[in-house]
């Protein structure tokens, strides 16, 4: 008798570790080279916008939290950068593991959707180092051929460059999933995250920053010009390749658009030596506060690069991280088309 209930108490101890679990979720990474730095994590959760700080110990980081329905969550290195965006519900334990500068190499494991959105993004390495077109077509085809698999709709919301002339294309792929392949909550919770959906057609306000030439303070005042500005960290990629692009539309445009790039973190040392490499001639501006430093906060930088195109009111017309993209838009608002 005393077997039976033994089996009982087990089974129900059991039953009530269960349900403990699937009141929260839980994130777990351990990553060589994250050491004890500072990560900003953002979640669109039951109570709303969830944004906070943790800090990793030994490159380790442990989240806990709460989600009754799926959900994105962003985490976000202390320059600004992303690390990782997880798709998350109460019941799950996602764990990352590998090193910090090689994300491609990443192993991912705890849930099937973050799994296999994985394993889509190491089937594709070459087109999202490049970031470009042909990623963007890759994932229109799988969500083309994939209208019952939530996978389609992570695809087409966070990893589409989302590029002026596809939006209405993409939306429209994005209501073509089955209703179970597009939760609300999940749709709700890219609104809110992205950058791009949240602050194109808001105006840009000017922002008191370090000016190099004038080694001061001053106010970067976009109004009365197109304008393109350029936020970068140090450790930027294909920084070269931006600057290029940059420069091209300065020979050819300095008299009717507005260039400045803004640094976004806080080593001046490397800044300078980096700005005197580039030998760049526009202006050159330094967030002491870094992607939280108080001008920036209306923009909301998640990550760099960011380019963001005005016209000559202000009114944001590109936002994202193709610098391509970017100066073919400015330079066509420059010449009034």
């Amino acid at each position: 008798m005393r077997i039976i209930y033994f089996i009982i108490a087990s089974v129900l101890l059991a039953v009530g570790l269960m349900s403990c679990d699937s009141g929260h979720f839980t994130v777990e990474a351990e990553l060589d080279g994250l050491g004890g730095k500072k990560v900003r994590i953002v979640l669109v959760s039951d109570s709303g916008l969830s944004d906070t700080w943790k800090n990793a110990s030994d490159g380790k980081l442990q989240f806990k939290g709460e989600s009754s329905q799926l959900t994105l969550l962003s985490l976000i290195g202390d320059d600004g950068n992303p690390l990782a965006l997880l798709a998350v519900k109460n019941g799950d334990k996602v764990s990352i593991k590998g090193s910090l500068d090689k994300p491609d190499e990443w192993q991912v494991k705890g849930s099937d959707l973050n799994e296999r959105w994985w394993a889509f993004r190491k089937g594709h390495a070459d087109l999202y180092a490049q970031r470009g077109t042909q990623l963007d077509s890759a994932i229109e085809d799988y969500a083309s051929s994939h209208k019952e698999d939530m996978l389609s709709a992570v695809l087409l919301m966070c990893d589409h460059a989302h590029l002026p002339d596809a939006m209405q294309r993409v939306g429209k792929l994005v209501q073509a999933l089955d209703p179970t392949a597009r939760p609300e909550r999940l749709l709700a919770a890219f609104d809110q995250l992205s950058p791009l959906a949240q602050r194109v057609n808001t105006h840009l306000q000017p922002m008191l920053l370090y000016h190099r030439a004038s080694k001061d303070f001053s106010s970067l005042n976009t109004k009365g010009k197109v304008a393109l500005l350029y936020f970068w960290t140090n450790r930027q990629r294909d920084r070269a390749q931006q600057v290029r692009l940059l420069r091209d539309l300065w020979k050819d445009c300095a008299d009717s658009v507005l260039i400045a790039d803004v640094n976004i973190e806080a080593d001046t040392t490397m800044w300078q030596s980096t700005l005197l490499a580039d030998s760049a001639r526009w202006q050159h501006y330094w967030a002491p506060g870094g992607p939280e430093d108080v001008a920036l906060k209306s923009l909301n930088i998640t990550s760099t690069p960011l380019f963001v195109v005005a016209d000559s009111t202000g009114k944001q017309l590109y936002r994202g991280n193709d610098a391509q993209a970017a100066c073919q838009m400015a330079r066509s608002k420059s010449r009034g088309k």
